[in-house]
């Protein structure tokens, strides 16, 4: 004999839920399944009916079943309070490189004074300290704001593809 198609697979049940469905052993299924034996004809009669279940519900909308609709009414109300989420991290991540950006900014703004105050010709000792000062001070804020807007940049870039994927996975529901 012949090994047979696998109908228990299609519909995801194990070899003992299939023979209890059939109103026999699980042995009996298991030979049957491996070509080794016939079933019963109850058995086979409520196979063919099962069998033509499938069939039948393959050309139906599932998505039209009561427990289809509750998941995706489900999926939708997490998508959206994901998306919400999104938008909120986005707007912000965006306020964060704002204020970043714009120390980061006056910090080179600093350096750029300092480096056209020192090439004048009528800088004096005291200035030349303050001057260092105000370099030292912008230096460090470069170093403390540069990396901090890369990473708030990259994040921004990050969480408006999720944007996109999320949106896109509304779309599809």
């Amino acid at each position: 004999m012949e090994k047979r198609d696998n109908i228990r697979e299609l519909l995801g049940i194990t070899q003992l839920e299939m023979a209890m469905l059939l109103k026999i052993s699980r042995a009996q299924w298991s030979m049957y399944e491996s070509g080794k034996r016939s079933l019963p004809t109850a058995a086979l009669i409520l196979l063919g009916n099962i069998k033509m279940q499938l069939m039948n519900s393959e050309a139906r909308d599932f998505k039209a079943l009561p427990s289809v609709i509750h998941q995706e009414n489900e999926k939708r109300k997490v998508l959206e309070a994901l998306l919400k989420e999104n938008q909120y991290q986005l707007l912000t991540v965006t306020r964060k490189i704002a204020a970043s950006s714009k120390k980061y900014e006056a910090h080179i703004r600093m350096l750029q004074l300092t480096d056209f105050l020192a090439s004048s010709q009528e800088i004096t000792e005291p200035m030349i300290n303050t001057l260092k000062a105000i370099e030292t001070t912008a230096k460090k804020g470069i170093d403390k704001t540069g990396l901090p807007l890369l990473k708030f940049r990259i994040h921004q870039a990050i969480l408006e593809k999720e944007a996109l994927v999320l949106k896109a996975a509304l779309d599809e529901i």
